[in-house]
């Protein structure tokens, strides 16, 4: 199984999916289905446009997990599981300007 970690990496640099599809010139749409795990494919110049903007390697953005390792299969399947458990980690990123401490809202 190929895993993208795009929701990861764009809540480090604290963007949204569009501000990613605009710095690379990658359709929104294209941005959105890697980010939910929809897309079939990648190409090279998406690859190195995403990896350009986000200063990270190949490796940041795309995992391999062999079909043998069923731990989290039916999870990591489930988008709307996914999504949930982004906007948690999203939230609980979020920081306080003025005391600099993480909070949840």
């Amino acid at each position: 199984m190929i895993i993208f970690h795009l929701p990861v990496l764009l809540v480090r640099k604290g963007w949204k999916q569009a501000e990613l599809a605009r710095k690379t010139g990658i359709r929104p749409n294209t941005i959105s289905d890697l980010y939910n795990g929809f897309a079939s494919g990648i190409s090279i110049q998406d690859l190195e446009a995403i990896c350009k903007v986000l200063e990270c390697g190949i490796s940041d953005i795309i995992e391999y997990i062999p079909d043998n390792n069923d731990m989290g299969k039916e999870f990591l399947n489930n988008p709307v599981l996914v999504k949930a458990v982004e906007s948690i980690f999203e939230r609980c990123l979020r920081k306080n300007v003025k005391t600099g401490r993480v909070f949840i809202q």
